[in-house]
């Protein structure tokens, strides 16, 4: 099949201008990319080339892109490190993206005392009314659906939304000034085989 430049494309449009901004994985060189489309041209840029590891090699970044815009019109795009199983956020400052650590995978999951150590699969990246961001995500260490919320003073904390049976799978959000709603597949296994389900988790306002 070989390697595959633009893997797991998430794409957001500027409302007054019209830009296209697409975020995405190059499974070439392992990095988190954007590319902008403008008029009439396409510019490239590499958000995270992945942080070098003991080895010597960079970690594989960049997976589940989810990208979108503030209401000031700042693109910010929630991913995986593969790597290391890390959800990590980042958003273009004055020309700079500023990267955070929203979740480093640590925890014992419920299959074993062990490190959960992958998370991030899946992300969903969406702005409340004051623009602060929200991202949901799967944590395939206890199978489950997780939210992580930044507070005013730019801390990240994580909530379990649901975690009855394999759900998380294929999340996607989006927040209004109502609240907000989560939805990912659950997966069932039964006697016939495995059965698929919609799981819908509802935010509230102050959420």
């Amino acid at each position: 099949s070989g390697d595959v430049v633009a893997r797991e494309p998430s794409a957001t449009l500027e409302a007054t201008t019209g830009d296209l901004y697409v975020a995405y994985h190059d499974g070439i060189c392992g990095a988190l990319k954007v590319a902008r489309r403008g008029d009439s041209s396409w510019t490239v840029e590499t958000v995270d080339r992945g942080d070098a590891l003991p080895s010597g090699a960079r970690a594989i970044t960049g997976r589940a892109p989810s990208v979108t815009l503030t209401s000031q019109g700042e693109v910010a795009i929630s991913y995986q490190d593969r790597t290391r199983g890390r959800l990590y956020y980042t958003r273009l400052r004055l020309g700079v993206w500023d990267r955070e650590l929203v979740d480093r995978g640590d925890g014992v999951a419920q299959t074993g005392q062990r490190p959960k150590n992958i998370v991030g699969a899946f992300s969903s990246l969406s702005f409340d009314v004051n623009d602060a961001p929200t991202i949901a995500y799967f944590d395939s260490g206890v199978a489950a659906t997780r939210l992580a919320t930044r507070g005013a003073a730019g801390a990240w904390s994580t909530d379990e939304l649901d975690n009855d049976g394999l759900v998380g799978l294929f999340v996607s959000s989006s927040r209004s000034p109502s609240g907000g709603v989560v939805v990912s597949e659950r997966v069932t296994p039964t006697s016939d085989g495995l059965t698929s389900q919609m799981s819908v988790t509802r935010l509230e306002v102050d959420q």
